[in-house]
């Protein structure tokens, strides 16, 4: 981690099968203290061209994230730092 973490905002949203609909909860925010960082022009070139226009950010933090994975029931976490919103995407 970082010697001098920042706080951010971590937007949580839970996910519930009710009557066979996947139903999303009212998000949550919740304070989370870490190091981010923007990402460098090579480590853009890991992303898709199309996808490289929107805003990066790298997150090192001991708190347990929920990322956006395929075929998942559980909702990827936003951060919200800095005025903007980032989702929370497996690390390549």
């Amino acid at each position: 981690m970082t010697l001098f973490p920042k706080a951010f905002t971590v937007r949580r949203t839970t996910r519930t099968l009710v009557r066979g609909v996947w139903t999303d909860s009212a998000p949550a925010d919740s304070t989370h203290y870490g190091s981010i960082q923007p990402l460098s022009g090579k480590d853009l070139e890991m992303f898709p061209p199309a996808s490289r226009t929107t805003g990066r950010v790298w997150v090192y933090t001991s708190s347990r994230l929920n990322r956006r994975t395929e075929g998942s029931t559980v909702p990827a976490d936003l951060i919200v730092f800095q005025g903007s919103l980032y989702v929370v995407v497996p690390w390549q």
